[in-house]
């Protein structure tokens, strides 16, 4: 049976059992903890470079993630607007070239 922290941004999210090794998606980060010498809890900071668990401090930050700016936004969604529009395009072509061709058919 392993036991694992579920790590997150470098935070550990939650501690578990599991009968076969986990497989998890990015960003989260599984660390076998089965043979860990030292204390992990929830809450606890991963340094992933030296394998080591410690308590949260006011001094550790967390990674900074770049937010996206308004005009990105913006833009994204138009971006968005604009596919699904033209989409919606296609699919009234597609059915209107249907109609067409069942209504040519002799009966």
């Amino acid at each position: 049976m392993f036991k694992v922290a579920i790590v997150l941004n470098r935070i550990v999210m939650n501690i578990s059992y599991y009968d076969k090794y986990p497989e998890l998606a990015p960003p989260i980060v599984i660390v076998d903890i089965t043979n860990y010498k030292g204390v992990v809890k929830e809450g606890y900071v991963y340094d992933a470079a030296s394998g080591k668990f410690t308590e949260p401090s006011d001094t550790v930050e967390p990674p900074s993630v770049e937010q996206p700016t308004e005009e990105r936004t913006i833009e994204q969604r138009l971006e968005v607007i604009e596919m699904t529009v033209a989409y919606t395009q296609l699919q009234v072509d597609y059915t209107s070239f249907l109609i067409e061709i069942l209504a040519a058919q002799p009966k």
